[in-house]
């Protein structure tokens, strides 16, 4: 593998972890550790810039709503946990969603899994630390807020309508409060 983690290599990594964690999405935490543990420190470095810039371009208005919808509310910690699981569903489902969010009512229900994947997150920080060195991160690739038009809780309905119909009973429960 070269020095540099490309766009493709980094997507063929998340893809290799997706594989061998199979049908448990939870596993795939340790699946991308695996990937990582084999790369070396200026490669885990690379494959840490392309993940902030995956972050980044999700940071947005439009699948923070998706994201609040899907798992009953959705802070900012929350949202990033959401984005870490949105990257871990690959490059085809992460193009996918990220052009019409409410494409994720495709995606089997999860009756005991909220769209969150948090320590998926933090494997570069630690395959690095094993090795003796600290990430340094990509300060480029922050952001202000999220991208977009934000949105309110009465509208999320009409802007996700498959998500809203496929988890009703989260809707009734936000407009709720």
């Amino acid at each position: 593998m070269p020095q540099n983690i490309i766009d493709t290599d980094f997507w063929i990594i998340i893809e290799n972890a997706r594989q061998a964690a199979g049908n448990n999405i939870n596993w795939r935490i340790p699946a991308l550790r695996v990937q990582l543990d084999q790369l070396s420190l200026a490669q885990i470095q690379a494959f840490d810039d392309e993940f902030s810039k995956y972050m980044v371009q999700a940071y947005r208005w439009d699948l923070w709503g998706a994201a609040y919808l899907m798992n009953c509310g959705c802070g900012d910690d929350g949202f990033t946990d959401f984005r870490y699981w949105l990257i871990s569903e690959g490059k085809c489902n992460f193009d996918k969603f990220l052009t019409d969010p409410d494409l994720m009512a495709d995606l089997p229900y999860q009756i005991d899994f909220k769209f969150s994947l948090e320590f998926f997150g933090y494997q570069v920080s630690d395959a690095l630390e094993v090795k003796g060195w600290e990430l340094n991160h990509n300060c480029n690739n922050t952001l202000l807020g999220p991208i977009g038009i934000k949105w309110e809780n009465n509208q999320l309905s009409s802007l996700y309508p498959r998500l809203a119909k496929k988890y009703k009973k989260n809707i009734d429960f936000i407009m709720s409060r």
